[in-house]
């Protein structure tokens, strides 16, 4: 399935992130990352662009399979 975002949303996708523990936590237990890359932005955005780490809140946006939706301004910021 291919997403588009309209008008001010921005679609991203979680960065796994390694686990450097020995310890087998299940991976839904894990708290979500709050870093997620940018896959695709709407046609008003213009602070930020495809491929950049953008930082949310915890709550943000709808999540479709791995995916989230977003309205540019819920991202607090990027990250380098």
């Amino acid at each position: 399935m291919q997403i588009k975002p309209l008008f001010d949303r921005v679609l991203l996708k979680s960065i796994e992130e390694e686990s450097k523990t020995q310890i087998y936590v299940p991976k839904d237990s894990r708290d979500k990352s709050l870093v997620m890359e940018i896959v695709a932005t709407g046609n008003e955005v213009k602070s930020i662009k495809k491929g950049d780490k953008a930082i949310i809140a915890k709550y943000a946006g709808t999540k479709i399979d791995e995916y989230w939706i977003i309205r540019e301004c819920e991202i607090l910021g990027v990250a380098q």
